[in-house]
């Protein structure tokens, strides 16, 4: 997810200088999706001995929420810095919280279980 981060730092930064001084929180603010709820969380779930948890699906289902938020993000710093606004993109906003809340789901139910046993 670093490296996601970092992909996502550059086209905001490269985006932004094409876009005739326009600028969008969203569109430079993407790199932080990835970076605090991907790297920064597997991260400290690692760091704590729960990260075998969250692989699988729970861990696939919970990055596609991530990236599906990057996404959404991105989409809209887009549509601001054109000026415009399409409230079908609201989609994504909900269908990456859905997804990061089903993988977070998982997980849980998977560490639960097998700590009670």
């Amino acid at each position: 997810m670093l490296i996601v981060s970092l992909f996502f730092l550059a086209f905001g930064l490269i985006y932004e200088y094409h876009s005739f001084g326009v600028y969008s929180a969203y569109m430079y603010g993407a790199f932080m999706i990835p970076l605090i709820f991907g790297a920064l969380v597997f991260t400290v779930l690692r760091l704590t001995g729960t990260g075998a948890y969250a692989s699988g699906a729970a861990g696939d289902i919970y990055l596609s929420g991530v990236i599906t938020l990057t996404v959404y993000s991105v989409m809209k710093g887009a549509l601001l810095i054109y000026g415009t606004d399409n409230p079908v993109i609201s989609v994504y906003l909900y269908a990456g919280s859905a997804l990061m809340a089903a993988g977070t789901g998982i997980f849980l139910i998977r560490y639960l279980k097998i700590r009670r046993a």
